[in-house]
């Protein structure tokens, strides 16, 4: 084929395949006559004419002369004869079978208004549209020929999912935030999951605003899934992920698990690994101190009577996150009660007696395990389980009390009873020494001190 053009003027060619859309070669100068389709442009140089002088197509052998500014077209009619299906899916592939498919100029495809996503040429009589976004409605086909529509197409459309913000870490054994995911298009419901880690969501998986919480053991990066349900083409799914960031680990120990009624023991804390910058201790849930130091004196006034619970508590300096140690039970052994008295003295804690006096000390209460009775400070009878002592030699001032213990060990001191003597009368008995049956009276005179009258003279 071959164009002539006004002299003074510029021409670019291209070898084009209209079936293919591919642009064979582009350049100057004589062109080879067994080309089927050539497209030009005239570039008009200054002082010159764009007239077509003349042009002489070559087809099948016999070249066809044409009159300046006419067009030969050998070209098909636009036409579509039927479509691959009449419903379908966005995103998949519509068969258009027809005529005149050519692109030298570009072809388009509309369904519904909606332009198709792609258009791919299979030959001249067919191509294949991708279904964009849009609704249902005859189908347009519009080339350089011009445009031809066809029936009716269904558009199915495909459901969208979106996960939702993505979440803060949490700290092992608590929950997350609302997870926050919303569905559109097709979709009708959605369920989430957490790729079978095990824990819940709350109030159920298919609330797309669900709370989830994680088995109590569990600590990593989780995957939560949102599904959808209700579209007859696809249900997709979006994910996103949370980190359970694990808890620090201490362990608490006691010197003794038992503590007497006013005593103390002290609490050590034992962590995992690394130091923690403060010890919260606390019994039965309630924190009694936070302590920089990992031990602590516990004292009986923080306890029940009986079974306590008592844990300490430590915080990660990265995350945050609280650990707890396992509970120790400590137990709260109850007061010994009684009262320590002098026999026949009531409750007093002075008594006085006669020298040489044997007086008999007790405890009210029995069945403890131990009864020691001290002197002065110094334990004079150890009695073991007997709650009662005696003693005839008590001088002036001495002061006797009495330590009693329990069978946990726990004891205690109770005020003593302070002893006060008094010393025995002295005297000289003298008379005649002798006396007559039937005789006269002697008289026998006394003479002490430290006595008073009435005197009580006797016999042998």
């Amino acid at each position: 084929m071959r164009w002539d053009i006004t002299s003074g003027s510029t021409y670019t060619w291209s070898n084009y395949n209209y079936l293919t859309d591919v642009l064979i070669t582009t350049s100057t100068g004589s062109v080879n006559k067994s080309v089927s389709y050539l497209s030009f442009r005239v570039t008009e140089a200054s002082g010159t004419s764009t007239s077509i002088d003349w042009a002489r197509v070559r087809k099948g052998g016999t070249e066809v002369t044409t009159a300046v500014g006419s067009e030969v077209s050998t070209l098909p009619v636009l036409t579509i004869t039927n479509l691959g299906s009449s419903i379908g899916c966005e995103g998949t592939d519509l068969i258009i079978n027809g005529n005149g498919f050519q692109t030298a100029f570009g072809i388009a495809v509309t369904i519904g208004g909606t332009p198709a996503t792609s258009v791919t040429i299979n030959s001249m009589t067919q191509i294949v549209a991708v279904i964009g976004a849009g609704t249902t409605g005859a189908v347009k086909v519009t080339t350089s020929a011009g445009s031809v529509s066809y029936g009716t197409f269904m558009v199915n459309k495909l459901s969208t999912v979106n996960a939702g913000a993505a979440l803060a870490a949490i700290c092992q054994g608590t929950k997350s935030d609302s997870l926050g995911g919303s569905l559109g298009g097709a979709a009708t419901g959605g369920t989430w999951s957490d790729g079978g880690i095990g824990g819940t969501f709350s109030p159920n998986a298919n609330d797309l605003n669900a709370i989830w919480a994680p088995p109590a053991s569990y600590y990593g990066t989780a995957t939560l899934t949102l599904s959808t349900s209700g579209s007859t083409c696809s249900n997709p799914a979006a994910s996103k992920t949370l980190v359970v960031n694990p808890l620090p680990a201490v362990a608490l120990s006691i010197d003794k698990s038992t503590i007497c009624f006013s005593g103390t023991q002290i609490l050590t804390a034992t962590p995992g690994s690394g130091a923690f910058p403060t010890y919260a201790f606390a019994v039965n849930g309630s924190t009694i101190i936070n302590n920089p130091s990992s031990t602590f004196a516990l004292n009986a006034s923080y306890l029940n009577l009986g079974n306590n619970s008592v844990t300490v508590s430590v915080p990660d300096a990265v995350t945050g996150c609280l650990g707890i140690s396992p509970a120790i039970n400590v137990i709260k052994v109850p007061q010994i009660t009684g009262n320590f008295s002098a026999a026949g003295f009531g409750s007093s804690n002075n008594i006085t007696i006669c020298a040489g006096a044997n007086v008999s000390f007790q405890f009210s209460k029995t069945g403890y395990a131990k009864y020691e009775f001290i002197v002065d400070g110094t334990t004079i009878n150890d009695q073991g389980t007997s709650a009662f002592w005696s003693s005839p030699s008590l001088v002036e001032g001495n002061k006797i009390t009495v330590r009693v213990t329990n069978a946990n060990g726990c004891d205690s001191l109770f005020a003593p009873i302070t002893v006060h003597v008094n010393p025995l009368p002295t005297g000289v008995i003298s008379g005649d020494g002798t006396v007559c049956h039937n005789g006269p009276n002697q008289t026998i005179t006394f003479i002490g001190s430290g006595s008073v009258a009435p005197y009580l003279f006797s016999n042998n």
